[in-house]
Formats: structure tokens, sequence, C-alpha cells
């Protein structure tokens, strides 16, 4: 890990030096991917997206589909990909423990474990991401980010009944191009990205290379210093007292770019990425009267890191009037390792995982008619997880060793055809077969052999759009989802159905070259939602899955950019939602007991989903005037959310024994009437940037400040064998940041 760390030091730096030397040399800088141009002037209402696997103008897609840019993001001081909410309503990127389960419109999933996936579909670059485990990591090297709301199944297969997240990072192209930027703040932390892209051969092969880097000390404090032994001093520094979860973060992407003819094109990436964040696991019993927020009494350093190479290959042919064909092809080899105390002072734990994957995939796009086209295609999953776990490897014996291994193998193919009935009038209508086949093994706690499952299942969609003018449609939807079925990891292994959705969806949107405005009202019927809870009665960590009978959801969204004056430009979003559980009366319930979190039968019947809030959004704006010669930049995001739950429905109930079982006493408040245990207060944050551009427009000099008034939120509330875990987004940050674009 040194050596490649190393290496990534010196990459950079040449990457860097080679970008501003070689677009010196006569390159013409490129347009910046936000269209934001140096006047502070922005092109409103001209976004093309690729959501629905074509390019088309944002306006013309009949979804609700919010995209940033990488500047955006960094403008926004949004590094990581758990930050990805406080540009966009209605979605939050929640935590579980370590695993990131994004939450779209109130849909998300609350089960992790061996081979387990969220229920919105992750694609970085057309290729799928399924690991909860590796996904957090930093935004580098960006395009743009697309979030598609409400179930994508037609066209982004198994596991988008929330919707999708697209991650789209840059490609080379027939001009040389670098970008890049050096921040500092508070923490210590420490960020430098750049990116170059250049042609080796005109119009055939082009090369881009990314290298990011991002570090700090944390804010999370151990006062007393960590409990020295054999185990964690080979691999960490002894603690001083301080500093008790450090954040590092390294990648590397590179893409070679080949058009052997002006039909043929094939473009292969490399991906290295490197991460360590133990926050999650650097936690104080919440339960403690001692209890103090960003203060650890775990006895040594926590570790939670990721690394991984990812290999992938996309090619498109151009057939003229036959169509075009594209494929995606993508591996990836991915190990993390976890040490953490799970039950203070008994039990630590070390936990490895390993995961290969491998993705194939091939979309058709034809127009058979001038009124007809058809989008097809079929895709290939297979995926091998295996994690090994040490359980109180940190005292000096080992009293349990286990290892398990979860397969999955998937087929689908879809069809989606539009049809135009009028000039003006558009018909949709398409579906997908979908094939999952899951094997699960553990060596400890399965002497009868492996458990295995299948499941198929069909998702159509319908959609009818009616184009009043070039700049304003209005649409109306049904569609529906499919999250596979799985298999619990823990004892006694049941098989959990899979969950599916039917989402009703009807909205308006308008782009003129001021203003770009949209709205969407929905309701989905939500059945067999998969439901995880820590079951805090046994010794180690058991996560049970189960089935609730099912959910409604409902609400608006809106979203809205407007140019008022030049130079002046202000956006909005906000995201009403009502989601709530139906029957469900035999949910696993823990509550407090004599100190402890005790695991009983509750009813959770019409309480709210978790990571729902009814009320979120945004609200940002930046002016850019003259100044020295140059521009100067003053820009503000506010992002804000009302309650929420962030993990566990749980609510304190009094305990009655039935038959030896423990259940919520019937006679105190149960269901929807019970008071919320493991919530979350609403907040509002403010983030600011005030950045000055000199003359000629290359570079960039500016100073943030994140969370402006320290208004932080919770990120990950759970109850824990002992205590409970309690975690909170970073405290105010602030600092200076250099960049260049050529």
């Amino acid at each position: 890990m040194v050596t490649v760390r190393v290496r990534l030091g010196a990459l950079f730096a040449a990457t860097a030096l080679a970008g501003v030397l070689g677009c010196q040399s006569g390159a013409r800088a490129a347009d910046p991917p936000d269209t934001k141009k140096t006047d502070g002037s922005t092109a409103v209402g001209e976004i093309v997206v690729t959501a629905l696997k074509t390019n088309q103008l944002l306006v013309d897609v009949p979804a609700e589909v919010q995209v940033v840019s990488q500047q955006q993001l960094v403008d926004a001081g949004v590094a990581r990909f758990e930050d990805l909410s406080l540009l966009t309503s209605g979605v939050r990127i929640a935590k579980n423990g370590s695993y990131i389960q994004p939450t779209i419109r109130g849909v998300s999933t609350t089960i992790n474990g061996s081979g387990q996936e969220t229920n919105v579909g992750i694609y970085v670059d057309g290729i799928y991401e399924p690991d909860q485990l590796t996904i957090n990591q930093d935004f580098s090297n960006l395009e743009n980010v697309q979030v598609l709301e409400g179930p994508q199944s037609v066209l982004y297969g198994r596991n988008a009944t929330g919707g999708a997240i697209l991650i789209t990072t840059k490609t080379p192209g027939d001009t040389r191009e670098a970008e890049g930027y050096v921040s500092y703040g508070n923490f210590n932390d420490f960020v430098a990205s750049a990116y170059l892209s250049t042609p080796l051969i005109q119009d055939r092969l082009a090369f881009g290379i990314g290298v990011y880097h991002h570090s700090n000390d944390g804010y999370i404090k151990d006062p007393t210093g960590f409990t020295q032994n054999d185990y964690t001093d080979s691999a960490f520094p002894h603690s001083t007292g301080t500093n008790a979860a450090a954040y590092d973060a390294d990648s590397i992407r590179t893409k070679l770019k080949f058009s052997p003819t002006n039909d043929l094109t094939f473009t292969g990436g490399y991906n290295y990425f490197f991460m360590n964040d133990p926050r999650v696991f650097a936690y104080q019993n919440e339960l403690s009267p001692s209890y103090q927020e960003d203060v650890t009494d775990v006895p040594f350093r926590p570790r939670n890191e990721a690394d991984g190479n990812e290999f992938t290959l996309i090619g498109n042919l151009d057939l003229h009037d036959a169509g075009t064909i594209t494929t995606h092809t993508g591996y990836v080899d991915s190990h993390a390792s976890q040490i953490y105390v799970f039950v203070q002072p008994y039990i630590g734990i070390n936990s490895e995982n390993f995961r290969k994957t491998f993705n194939q995939s091939l979309d058709y796009n034809v127009n058979p008619l001038p009124f007809w086209s058809i989008l097809a295609g079929a895709t290939y999953y297979h995926d091998d997880f295996a994690t090994r776990g040490h359980t109180n490897v940190f005292y000096g014996y080992i009293l349990e060793d286990s290892y398990q291994t979860f397969d999955t193998e998937s087929y689908s193919a879809y069809i989606d055809t539009t049809f135009t009935v009028m000039s003006k009038l558009f018909l949709t209508a398409g579906g997908r077969y979908t094939s999952d086949h899951k094997v699960l093994q553990d060596e400890g706690y399965m002497p009868a052999g492996p458990i295995a499952h299948s499941w198929d299942d069909f998702t159509p969609h319908g959609v009818i759009r009616y184009q009043f003018d070039p700049d304003m449609n209005v649409y109306a939807s049904v569609s529906t989802g499919f999250k596979s079925g799985t298999i619990n990891n823990f004892t006694p292994f049941i098989i959990i159905k899979p969950e599916t959705i039917t989402a009703y969806e009807a909205g308006f949107k308008i782009s003129k070259p001021t203003f770009e405005f949209d709205t969407a009202a929905y309701y989905y019927d939500y059945r067999d939602l998969q439901v995880g809870i820590l079951n805090p009665n046994v010794v180690g960590i058991s996560e049970l899955f189960e089935n609730a009978d099912g959910a409604t959801v409902y609400g608006v969204d809106l979203h809205g950019t407007w140019r008022p004056v030049q130079r002046l430009n202000l956006h909005a979003g906000i995201s009403y939602n009502h989601a709530r559980f139906g029957s469900f009366s035999d949910a696993s319930n823990d509550t407090v007991v004599d100190g402890s979190n005790e695991s009983v039968v509750g009813d959770w019947s019409g309480r709210p989903l978790p990571r729902a809030p009814e009320w979120s959004g945004n609200v940002g704006a930046d002016y850019t005037w003259p100044f020295a010669n140059g521009d100067m930049t003053l820009s503000a995001l506010g992002t804000f959310s009302t309650r929420f739950i962030p993990q566990n429905d749980s609510y304190q109930c009094a305990v009655v024994q039935v038959q030896g079982l423990g259940y919520c006493d019937p006679a105190g408040a149960n269901g929807a009437a019970a008071p919320l245990t493991y919530s979350a207060p609403g907040y509002f944050l403010v983030n600011s940037q005030l950045m000055y551009r000199p003359p000629g427009g290359h570079f960039t000099v500016a100073v943030y400040v994140n969370d402006m008034f320290n208004n932080r939120y919770v990120m990950n509330y759970e109850p824990l064998a002992t205590g409970t875990s309690l975690e909170y987004s970073q405290p105010r940050t602030f600092g200076v940041r250099v960049g260049f674009k050529y």
C-alpha cells in the first residue's frame, strides 16, 4: 500500500506538470462542463442528459432527473458520494454502519451484509456498481452526476426500484485538456485533484488520466489514548490521545479511446481506488451518562478501508440508418477491511471482504420508421462475495473465526419503444425480464450445505408525453420496479422475498433561455419491503432481514433555475414526501431495558419509512462581477431537511413476555402513535464560496466555508448490543482552494 501511495503522489505531480506545460504549447481551452461562462452567465435550459440511454435535452425527458456537474460539486463543497444530497432534493445518501445506502423519494434499503445490494442502482460510466462499502468514494474526474427519480427497472434493471444514480467521468477527445485544483482547510484537510487528456493520433487515439488525493485528521477525538496490543500495534501507530478517525482517499482513473473508423469507437479504462473512513467505528455509547459528541471511548484505533482495481471497456458502433450498438463490460476486484469494537469491552472484530464482479450489457438503438424508435438490450451480471471474520482477535485469543460466501448470477433482457402518435404526442411502452440466482455458504453455521434460491420477474412501464412546444412538455407514466430477493446472512438464514413497486407519476417541464422549471407528483404502491435490523440479544453481530407487508409513498418535487439579470443565477429544489409503512405488526423493535438495548416484537404499522423526511430541499445563488481585471464570484448553497429516521424505526416501549418471547406491551403506545427513538432533528446547512478568476480565465483562487453555522446532521443512529452508535456529519470546515483549467 505504501508503494502505491508514493507512486500516486509522483504520478499526481507529473500529471499536473505535464498538463500545464502541454496546454501552454497552444491547445485551446475546453468549455467547463456546467456551461458557466467567464462572465458569470449560464446557458440555462441547454442541458443534455443520457438518463434514458440516448442523448436528450433534459426538458424532453419524461421523468424527474436532477443533474449536477463536477464544478457545481466543487463549488458547493461536496467531495464525497455521501454528500450528494446537499445538491439534490428528495435524495439522501444514508449510512448503515459502514455501508452506503442511497434513498430516493423515501425508497431505500436497511439491509447489509455479504453480497447484499441497495435498491437504488448506481452506475459509473454505464456499468453497475453493487458494493455498499466501496461506492462511498470522493468525486473526481467527473463530467456530471444524473439522479433519476422513481423506478428505473426497464432501462437499468434489477435493484433500481427507488431510482438510479448515473456517474459519468471524463472521456478524452480530440483536443488537449488539463484541469485540477488543490485545497487546504481546517482539520488539516488537504485535497489535490488533476486531470489531463490529450490526443495521441488525431481523430483515432486519445488518452486521459485523473489522479486524486484527499486526507484529513478527522474530527473525532480519543481523550485517553488507545490501548496497545500486539494486533493493533502491528497495523497502526499508538494513539496520541487526539485524532481517532483520520480520513484518507486516493484514486487513479485512466481512459484510452480508440476509433479505428469513424463509426466504431472503443474506450478502455483502468481505475484504482483506496479509502479509509473509520468514523462510524470511532463511536461512544450514546446511552452512557458520560456521552460526549465527537469523542470516542473504543479501546483501539478502528479501521474501515476499501481498495480495488477496476477494468472497463465501452464499445460503440454506428450503423447509420440501421441503428447504434453500445456495449459495456466491467470487472472489479475489490477488498475491504474493518477493525472495530462491537460490544464494549468484550468483543473486537476484524472483518475482511473480497469481491469480484463482472458486468456485461448490450444496447441497440434504432429508428425503423420516422415515427418509431426502439431501444432494446440484454445484461449479464456475476458477483462473487466472500467475508472472513475474526472475533476477539484483540484480546489475545480468537473466540470465533468465520468464512462466508455469497454468489449472485443474473440475466435480463429488455425492450422500450416510442411512437410519435402525432407531431407533439409520444407514447412509450416497454418491459424487462430478469432472472436472478443466489447461493449462500457459511462454513461455521451451515452443516447441511449451501442455501440457493432463484427469482424471476417482469417489470413493464408506459409513458405518455405531450410537447406544447420545443421548450415545454407534460407527461404521465406508470412504471414498476423489482429488487431481487435475498438470503439472510445470519442464522436462521431465511429466504427473503423480492420487493416490488408500482409507481404513478405526472410531471411538467419548461425550459427557456433565462429560466427552467419542472415539477412532478407521484404515488407508489410499495410491496414486501426488505427491512434489516440489528438484533442486540446475541453475542456478535446478527442482522435480521424480514419483509414488511407494504408501504404507501406519495409526494411532489419542484426544481427551478432562474437568471433574472446577467451574472446572477438562482436555483432551488424542494420535495414533499409522505412515506409510511402499511401493516407491520411483527417488526423487530429495539427498546432500552436497564440501560441496554433489547430486541422485542413491536408494531411499526403506519410509522414513517427510514430516511424519508417529509420536506427537504436546497436553495442557492451565485453572482459574478468584474474585479481587478478579472471576475469575482460569490456563491452560496442552503440545504434543509425536516426530522427523519436515519436507520431504525424502533420505539421505546414497556416489555411483556408471551411464551418466552418479548413483546411491546399492547396497552402502551404502538404503531404510528409510538414516539420515535432513533430519529434525527431537521437541519439547515449553508455552504459558501468566494472565488476570484484572474484575467485569461485559466486560474481560480477561492475561499470557502462548509456548514457555516455548524448545524450538523445525523448520519448514522442505530442500536448495538450494549449501546447505541450515533454518527454526525463533520463540523464546520473552511479553507482555500486554487484551481486551473486549460
